[in-house]
């Protein structure tokens, strides 16, 4: 999975010409390592998946770009916060599979 978030991520790097930073899950659980580690009375704040998932909400909710996933209840939680609460318009999301394919078709 790390491979397939990596070749994605820089494809979509490739897409936005640089202008954009793409982030992931990964980049999200090192920036807790290095700067909340023991403050939620554990040593290893980055692995309670809960507490990833609700930052990483937050984040996909606010962001300029949210490429989502068609078939996924979290999607579903981050395009409510995004559409009904902050009114961004579904154009700005596209489709993840559409854009794999057009990785693999080699048009990004």
């Amino acid at each position: 999975m790390d491979k397939f978030v990596r070749v994605t991520s820089e494809a979509f790097t490739r897409l936005v010409k640089g202008k954009s930073k793409i982030y992931s899950l990964n980049d999200l659980k090192t920036y807790a390592q290095n700067f909340y580690r023991g403050c939620d009375g554990s040593e290893n704040v980055a692995e309670d998946e809960d507490a990833l998932s609700i930052v990483e909400m937050e984040i996909c909710s606010s962001s300029s770009v949210f490429v989502r996933s068609q078939q996924s209840t979290w999607t579903q939680h981050v395009q409510f916060n995004r559409y009904f609460l902050r009114k961004i318009p579904k154009s700005q999301d596209p489709v993840v599979l559409d854009l794999i394919s057009k990785v693999a078709q080699g048009g990004l």
